[in-house]
Formats: C-alpha cells, sequence, structure tokens
C-alpha cells in the first residue's frame, strides 16, 4: 500500500501546483485539465478502499513524507534550477 499512497499524494500536489501556476500567471498550464483526473483518482482511493483494511500510520507517514519530497522536487526543480540554466543558454545566444 505503500507506492500507490506515495503516488496519490504527489499527483495530488502537483495537481494544486497547476492550479496555482495558472492563477498565478493567467495562462493556460499544460497539466490543468489533467489534474482533474488525478484529483478522481485521490478522491477513489481514499473513498472507496476496503474499510475493513486499517492504514498503518507508518505506512501513511512514509508515504506522505516521499510524496511530499518529489512534490516539491517537480515544483522548485524545473522552475528555478532549469529555467536557470534555460535563460543562462539563451543570453549566451
Amino acid at each position: 500500500m505503500f507506492f500507490p499512497w506515495r503516488g496519490a499524494i504527489e499527483r495530488l500536489c502537483n495537481g494544486f501546483w497547476h492550479v496555482w501556476w495558472a492563477v498565478r500567471f493567467r495562462e493556460y498550464s499544460p497539466g490543468l485539465v489533467s489534474c482533474v483526473l488525478i484529483w478522481m483518482d485521490s478522491y477513489f482511493i481514499v473513498r472507496y478502499r476496503p474499510a475493513t483494511e486499517a492504514i498503518a500510520s507508518q505506512t501513511l507517514w512514509g508515504a506522505l513524507v516521499i510524496g511530499l519530497l518529489a512534490a516539491a522536487f517537480l515544483a522548485f526543480y524545473f522552475p528555478l534550477v532549469r529555467g536557470r540554466a534555460l535563460r543562462a543558454n539563451a543570453r549566451k545566444a
């Protein structure tokens, strides 16, 4: 159960990032439409999981930490580090 929760948490955060990008910069973000589908996936994982199966707190916390770290990497690496390298290359040309 660890990896499905990790993936759902990371994709949920990524969907919020796409919404923030669209509102902040007033432009379409490529993942904006697909993030709704991802949110549906997260909803179904939470809502329709078997009620008899308890989620161990160690599993949930581990998935939360890794999912949030992955989301932070995606949210900050590409705009900051990769964007800085692209801007530097554009100035040289």
